[in-house]
This record gives structure tokens, sequence and C-alpha cells, in this order.
């Protein structure tokens, strides 16, 4: 199967193919559909109604991401075991890495109103240096779970970052607000 191929590439990319595939949706639902319905609004002289869109779009894009979150724990065992083959360590090390991640899904979510090079450095520098610390700490059975916290931390701070900039006054024309 696909993720038993996976078992000979370093970094446990069995981990990573579920993370991406449960994750794929929340991204193009926020990049694609926001900027267009947004620029619109805005395209019309309608700034209030943009910003109000944006809001909801943001809420709406969160609340998926825990609906999915919620529904990826759930269901990543058998779409691990039963679509992708895995089986035995492996089966187990992909399913506690991919409920650990799917915490922070919210957050991955949130990450995509673009602020450029601050978020990505801002959310990337902790996720190596934590990935480094806790992968080198941690004893044996545990470097997983402290690979795959890394990765949720690194996603929450990249998200928390743009909910921040966005709610605050800034050099943006968009404002998190009432929707």
């Amino acid at each position: 199967s696909l993720l038993n191929s996976c078992k000979t590439v370093p970094r446990n990319s069995e981990n990573e193919l579920i993370e991406k595939i449960l994750i794929y949706f929340s991204d193009h639902f926020t990049e694609k559909i926001t900027l267009e319905i947004v620029a619109k609004n805005f395209g019309e002289g309608n700034p209030e109604k943009a910003n109000k869109n944006f809001s909801l779009f943001v809420y709406t894009a969160a609340a998926i991401g825990v609906i999915l979150a919620i529904s990826g724990i759930i269901f990543v065992r058998p779409i691990a075991e039963h679509l992708l083959g895995a089986s035995g360590d492996l089966l187990e090390n992909a399913v506690l890495y991919a409920r650990i991640i799917l915490i922070a899904l919210p957050f991955n979510v949130l990450q995509k109103p673009q602020l450029g090079l601050i978020t990505t450095v801002s959310s990337g520098v902790p996720n190596i240096i934590l990935d480094a610390v806790l992968v080198i700490l941690l004893p044996g059975h545990l470097k997983l779970v402290g690979a795959a916290v890394a990765t949720g931390m690194s996603q929450v701070i990249g998200g928390i970052l743009p909910l921040i900039y966005f709610s605050r006054k800034n050099s943006s024309i968009l404002r998190l607000g009432k929707t």
C-alpha cells in the first residue's frame, strides 16, 4: 500500500501524508473563497461588508477546522488502516502523530490570511527548535510525540499571529470584527 511504502522515507512521511490529506480542504476554502468575495466587496466600494465577510470566513474556517479536527481524531485509525493500509507499529504511530497534529488543525486553518515572512518565520523557527529539543531530550518512546507537539505548536503560533494582527489596528484594509 501507499502508506506502507513510506516506511523507508525519513521523518515519518506516512504521518505527514495523513496531515496533508486532512488539511487540504481547509487550505483551499480559506484562500480561494475568502479572497474572491472580500476583493469583490472592496471593488464595489463596500469596505464594511468586506470586513464582515472576512470576519465571517475566518470564524467559519475556524469552525470547520474544529469539525475536521474532531472528525479526523475519530476517523484517523480507520483511514490509516483500511484506506492507506497501515498496520502494527506503523498504524499506531500514524494515529498518535495525526491525532496530536489534528488538535492544532483549527490554528493551521487560520494561518491562511497571508502575513508573509514574519508569520512563516515566527511559526517555523519554533518548530525547528522544538523539534530538535523534544526529539533529543525525550526518551525513545516519546520522540514521535515530541515531533508532533513541535509541529502542532508551530501551527498554533502561525494561527494566532494573524488573529492578533487582524484584531487590532494594522496596515491592512482588513479587520476582524462582528459579522
